[in-house]
């Protein structure tokens, strides 16, 4: 008995039937349309709720900062709301990172050079991207 060996499909590949194929496409287009959109107006309600938490919360800061609260405790959920610093570093863009190489090395062409390599040596990944054009 000979089996023959049929390959597995790659990872996240989606194998469609062959018959019926292009009804399948459209009806599927329809669908990621639709989710798109829907995705898009959560997205914006999202970023209002955020915009007024920030608010919120600098506000609230503000005030305990102003008399001088780190922690309260919360009657109702038994929580507390602390204030807390932490850190972050700045992004390294392309002219920070200009910049301080050329403190760094004390020569700004020797800082292009090593920008260029860089640059030139960044891992580029490529990914295949569905986007919808409206007429």
């Amino acid at each position: 008995m000979d089996q023959q060996l049929v390959p597995a499909p790659a990872i996240n590949q989606i194998i469609l039937p062959q018959e019926n194929e292009m009804a399948l496409l459209s009806t599927s287009i329809l669908e990621w349309r639709r989710l798109n959109e829907e995705c898009a107006g959560y997205k914006e309600q999202i970023k209002e709720r955020t915009k007024r938490i920030n608010v919120l919360r600098d506000v609230i800061i503000r005030i305990m900062k102003s008399h001088n609260v780190a922690a309260l405790d919360l009657k109702n959920t038994g929580g507390r709301v602390i204030t807390k610093q932490k850190k972050s570093q700045s992004g390294l863009t392309a002219k920070t990172l200009q910049a301080h190489l050329t403190t760094y090395l004390k020569s700004e062409a020797e800082a292009t050079k090593v920008l260029e390599f860089i640059q030139k040596n960044r891992e580029v990944s490529t990914k295949d991207a569905l986007m919808y054009e409206k007429p």
